[in-house]
Formats: structure tokens, sequence, C-alpha cells
């Protein structure tokens, strides 16, 4: 297919690698993203699920130390990123009743804690897997086009940066918590292979067909790179190794200085995480994908 040549399908990890490049001005319109708790600012939150942080302690470095739904303390890497590009303060959830058609002018998260990769996790987790997440995308573009016309609502698809983050969630259900997977495949490795091959058909197929038939042209598979942090090995909440979504509450202790920590939780990183993961992107995967 020649018109893959034309996207920008780019991984956090890989440009760490590359020299930083620098430029006063992007011309990203908007942000739209997809993928698991690392990307949803609040989405689970109206669903029937366990996987939910709209309580504390979570949430509670946010201007208003209010929980909204996003797993970490604080902001998520896409909220970072909404501000570096100049769009807005923050990346609201899709399904929060209060975004408005003006709110999806400059995006949305359809990111689902709990889901996946895997059609295996999100059967277990009853979240939104990705395929659900790109129809909710469909419905976005058509409101677009509904209030500002075909021609406008493409320029601003066309010109918005997708970014996807998926995956923990299927190597720690399927992999190192109930190891079906790993006997049906014979090894984790040969998981992690169905994995990547997964993520590689769903750009295909959906980012791909849907996306860039729907006008998207850059699109960014985030993965997380060397982070040097005083504490790597424990998140912050509770004893920081098993506390996650309903495990970490009020009634757990947290530590004093979160910025310190890479992980809030036992499995997500701190709002100091998401923002070394920005301002790396900043310097060196926006420049490849504003050209």
């Amino acid at each position: 297919m020649s018109s893959m040549t034309t996207i920008s399908i780019i991984s956090f990890t890989f440009f760490l690698s590359l020299p930083p490049l620098t430029y006063s001005s992007y011309n990203i319109t908007a942000l739209f993203a997809f993928g698991d708790s690392t990307m949803d600012a609040g989405n689970n939150n109206h669903f029937n699920t366990p996987l939910r942080s709209d309580h504390l302690p979570y949430g509670r470095d946010l201007p208003q130390h209010v929980p909204k739904g996003r797993f970490s303390n604080g902001k998520l890497s896409t909220d970072y990123l909404v501000n570096i590009l100049g769009l807005k303060e923050l990346l609201p959830a899709f399904l929060n009743p209060n975004v408005t058609d003006n709110d999806l002018l400059t995006g949305v998260t359809f990111g689902s804690g709990g889901s996946g990769l895997d059609n295996l996790t999100t059967a277990v987790t009853g979240v939104l897997d990705l395929a659900k997440q790109f129809e909710l995308f469909e419905e976005v573009l058509k409101r677009l086009r509904k209030v500002m016309g075909k021609e406008k609502a493409e320029n601003v698809i066309n010109n918005a940066l997708f970014v996807i983050s998926s995956g923990t969630n299927d190597m720690m259900y399927n992999a190192y918590g109930l190891p079906t997977r790993v006997l049906q495949f014979g090894s984790v490795q040969r998981y992690q292979d169905f994995l990547l091959q997964n993520l590689l058909s769903f750009i295909q197929k959906f980012g791909l067909q849907k996306l860039y038939g729907g006008g998207a042209r850059r699109i960014m598979v985030a993965g997380l790179p060397p982070i040097g942090f005083k504490e790597t090995l424990k998140g912050c909440c509770g004893t920081g190794l098993l506390e996650i979504g309903p495990g970490c509450n009020k009634l757990d202790i947290t530590c004093v200085d979160a910025s310190k920590y890479l992980f809030w939780d036992a499995v997500h990183p701190t709002q100091s995480g998401y923002c070394f993961l920005a301002h790396n992107a900043r310097q060196t995967v926006l420049p490849y994908v504003t050209t």
C-alpha cells in the first residue's frame, strides 16, 4: 500500500535514541488518544468495572485535587502533550458528559483502563477494546462534520496527532496473572510476538483504513523509555507492589513526594513520570510528525 509511506507511525522509545530537534510551533490541530489506562482520563468512570480511579488518592495532585478518573496522582502524558501543543490544559475523556463539540475540535481520549491488544483481555475486564474506541472516534467525525462542515472537519483530522498506547494489561492478565496465553503459545516471548502482530494488524486495519480514511496522517505508538527516578521498583501508593484501581484508595498510606517515584500505584506512572515522557516526546518525536 503506497499510502502507508506517508503515515508517521512513531515510537517514543525509538526516537529517544535520536538527537533532539526543536521547533517554535507545531502544525497540529488536535490530539486523539486510544489505548489503556495510560490514556484513560475518565472513560471507565461510566462503566460498571472495578478498573476505575475516580477516587482518592488518585488525582490528588491535579489542579483542584479532585480525582477525575486518571490512573495517576495527576496529569497523564497526553495532558502534557496538549498543553505543549498549545491546544488546552487537559485532554478530556470522550465519555465525559461535559465534553462539548468545541472540546472535540482540539481532541479527546478514548482510552479505557484494562484495555489491551488481546481480545481475551477485554473479555476479562469488560472495558472498551480498541475496535470500540475507534467506533467512538467515528462518532466524533460525524459530530465535527455536522458542526463544521466536511471540509473544515477534515482539516482538523488531517492535522491532528493520534496516540496509541496498549499492551501492558495483556501481559499482566494473560502472561503473569493467569498464564493462559503463555501456556497456549508456549512462552512469554511468543505471546509478546502475538501482541506485536496484533498491534501491527490493528494499525493496518483500523489505523490505516479508519484513521487514514478519516484523514489521519500522524499516528504515534507510545512506549516507555528508560527513565531516571529515585524509586523505580515500587509505587507511591501503599506498598507500591500490589495496589491498583480500587486497591489504591484513601485508606492507603502514600509517599510524601510522588515526584521521586516513577510509579504511582503498582503499574501506573506518576504525574512526574508522564511529564518526563511528554517532554521527551516534545524534543524527540513531535518534530518528526509536524514536518
